[in-house]
């Protein structure tokens, strides 16, 4: 590619922002003057579509459309020129630019080019302008670019749909209240239903068809294998890596240790190690397709128990299960995503000296527990054993107030100065921050 086609490019590619006419998500971010803004998030989570009406956006606020650089290489072919050539392309386009505070380069799946790492961090010393960066790897967008940076980018997560994003692409309205009226309680309840039945990923908010979904999280599920793992980590023994990663969605929220999986793959006839599989965790992990959730405890405490891992996905995190009821699973994914949307805490899981167990453990980087959270499909089958864990939880933990997540339950219990909000889960997925912050 030279000048003019990069030049060509930045025009075309401008046409996608002013031509798009995607649904709006709930997703903010905040850009600091010098750092750029990294956005990252697994595959067809929706940060395309989210870029592109960021930057209508700020056109349709009065923004000269000249002074958005979006750049989309998700599809193209050659990325071996130097990142260099953006910047060269598009001041020669508009010299008068050069100094202007208010450029905004916008790059999409940026990873592939040619030392962009080092691009990003010339453009931004050379030029006042806004840089907002998306890509699907956490590896490639934040420790690799934080490290070439120098402490000039800040990085932002990026997830699939929210309950509350689900009911606007699906049209309906939702007011931000913590009460609700009987006719809304029943209408919110019905749609939850609804996002369980179907997933977060946004080309399935509309779709219904259950055969659809099935075929289309199998393509999400090969593309980050392909892709995100085999490709980008150049793997060899890709049979045993598939079998890994099947058997951890497969077992998505349950606990694992390194060496239960290494026992598990060489009954199934693969030669590995703990140093093996423990390595492709960490791969696994980068392409931003599960959510890892350690035991609460001291890092020793850590290393020594059973870690869980969540695929972002409800449904996807159901899509090997061969029986059973699965409602209990995707519940607890979706209570999790709720979760890591409205909050920057840590959270892990916990177990009591009598082995109970709390399904969350939410605190800051001080240690300050802000919440716990239990899950469960059934209620009434289950109440006596949830409420065992949760005081058992409460009482070595210090605190007074738990939560319960329920299917669709409401009741606040006490019991010797503690209290548990028993909560319908629908309600949780709209005001998780209410919920954890009224602790």
């Amino acid at each position: 590619m030279d000048i003019r086609q990069m030049q060509d490019k930045i025009k075309n590619d401008r046409e996608l922002i002013l031509n798009c006419n995607y649904n709006e998500r709930d997703f903010k971010f905040t850009e600091v003057e010098g750092f750029a803004t990294i956005i990252t998030g697994a595959r067809r989570i929706g940060k395309t579509s989210f870029m592109k009406l960021f930057g209508k956006k700020l056109i349709n606020d009065g923004l000269n459309p000249d002074k958005i650089c979006y750049l989309s290489f998700f599809t193209s072919e050659d990325l071996s020129f130097p990142f260099s050539l953006i910047q060269e392309a598009y001041y020669g386009l508009y010299p008068n630019f050069s100094k202007d505070k208010d450029v905004y380069f916008i790059l999409d799946e940026v990873q592939g080019i040619k030392n962009w790492k080092g691009g990003i961090a010339y453009l931004l010393e050379m030029h006042p302008c806004h840089v907002i960066v998306t890509g699907s790897s956490a590896k490639y967008l934040s420790t690799d670019i934080a490290t070439e940076l120098r402490g000039r980018s800040l990085q932002w997560k990026f997830y699939p749909l929210s309950f509350h994003e689900f009911l606007l692409f699906n049209s309906i309205a939702v007011n931000n209240e913590k009460t609700y009226s009987e006719e809304e309680r029943a209408l919110l309840s019905h749609w939850f239903s609804i996002y369980m039945e179907r997933s977060s990923y946004p080309a399935l908010a509309l779709n219904s068809e259950v055969e659809i979904k099935k075929m289309a999280l199998n393509s999400y599920y090969d593309l980050v294998f392909s892709r995100d793992l085999i490709d980008r980590f150049e793997i060899s023994k890709s049979s045993m890596l598939r079998a890994l990663l099947r058997r951890l969605i497969k077992n998505s929220g349950s606990p694992y240790t390194i060496r239960k999986l290494v026992n598990t793959l060489k009954s199934m006839g693969y030669s590995t190690s703990i140093e093996l599989v423990s390595e492709y965790i960490k791969m696994i992990l980068d392409t931003s397709f599960f959510i890892e959730v350690p035991i609460f405890g001291t890092e020793k405490q850590q290393e020594r128990n059973d870690r869980k891992l969540y695929v972002i996905d409800h449904q996807m995190a159901i899509l090997f299960k061969e029986f059973g009821e699965n409602t209990g699973t995707i519940i607890e994914h979706i209570v999790l995503m709720a979760i890591k949307r409205s909050t920057n805490y840590n959270i892990s899981y916990y177990r009591t000296k009598n082995n109970y167990e709390c399904d969350f453990l939410v605190y800051d980087e001080e240690r300050s527990i802000k919440a716990l959270i239990q899950v469960t499909d059934n209620w009434d089958e289950a109440k006596e054993r949830e409420i065992r864990a949760m005081i058992a939880t409460l009482e070595e933990t210090g605190l007074k107030k738990g939560l319960i997540i329920a299917f669709n339950s409401f009741e606040t219990i006490e019991h010797e100065g503690k209290k548990i909000d028993v909560v319908p889960a629908w309600r949780f997925a709209l005001n998780a921050k209410y919920y954890i912050e009224d602790r």
